[in-house]
């Protein structure tokens, strides 16, 4: 039993230490998203400030309004208001605050996606929606791939909740979205690659299953290469870019999801995942 316990205990430390380094490849890029909403932000502020600034000019003139000046204080925000065009400055500042709603949205988004894989989360199965969970996943990896690969979503009608963990579920898509990525980069030089996403509902072994295919338009694999993917500390990638634990720990959860993860590959066709989780039925 203790020793049991040490594997245990062992391997939650693995999957930890995995989803831990997997973050930090991704830190850099996050970064970088975060950091195109909060520009949009602060660049739309300074402007606000400005007009802001602008609109106090005019009133301060209307505050100085008395009867005996009325006329020529009239006159003269009149004139204020046309230089400022003031039409325009009003326009200008419901743009601006839409984009500071937009900014903050976006930022909202990144760290909601960001969240599902720092929870704490204990070893009771609940309903999580596969649906989220890919998008968060795709947001995440958004720098990686948004300038060379396009993502084609074709997500059953239907919701699609899985008896799963939401934090190791996130792990997973992670993973194995990010070897799409990492093939298509390899094989696709000159032209833009695709990662296809498609969930639905089936029966898998006589079970209520939810599939989630994520297929890429990479160079396919080997079978000398295929039959060992799932294998601890096996990566193709050089040294430095890959510890060859992603996969392996990412069959290790589905499994305690009571899954299985299937892979069906073609040489210079591409490589398709496929993972089985149980429905919910609730």
């Amino acid at each position: 039993k203790h020793t049991l316990k040490q594997l245990r205990n062992a391997q939650e430390h693995l999957v930890q230490s995995e989803k831990m380094a997997s973050l930090g490849v991704l830190v850099a890029g996050i970064a970088h998203e975060i950091n195109n909403p909060i520009n949009y932000i602060s660049t739309s502020a300074e402007g606000l400030q400005y007009n802001i600034q602008d609109i106090l000019a005019i009133l301060n003139l209307y505050e100085s309004l008395t009867p005996e000046n009325i006329h020529a204080k009239l006159l003269e925000i009149a004139k204020l208001k046309k230089k400022l065009e003031f039409d325009e400055l009003v326009q200008e500042m419901h743009i601006l605050l839409d984009n500071i709603q937009v900014g903050t949205k976006q930022t909202a988004e990144i760290v909601r996606g960001l969240r599902i894989f720092s929870r704490i989360e204990g070893g009771n199965l609940e309903a999580v929606d596969v649906h989220l969970i890919l998008d968060n996943s795709l947001l995440i990896l958004n720098n990686e791939y948004k300038y060379s690969i396009e993502i084609e979503k074709n997500y059953s009608p239907m919701p699609v909740y899985a008896e799963a963990l939401a934090g190791k579920l996130g792990q997973v898509f992670v993973n194995i979205i990010k070897n799409a990525i990492d093939a298509i980069k390899i094989n696709n030089q000159y032209e833009k690659g695709v990662i296809s996403i498609r969930t639905y509902h089936t029966l898998f072994q006589e079970a209520n299953m939810i599939a989630i295919e994520i297929e890429d338009t990479g160079g396919g694999m080997p079978e000398s290469v295929r039959s060992h993917v799932f294998e601890p500390f096996f990566t193709t990638k050089d040294v430095g870019l890959g510890t060859g634990l992603g996969l392996s720990i990412s069959l290790g959860i589905i499994e305690t999801f009571r899954g299985k993860i299937l892979i069906d590959t073609f040489i210079g066709k591409g490589t398709k995942f496929i993972v089985y989780l149980p429905a919910n039925q609730s």
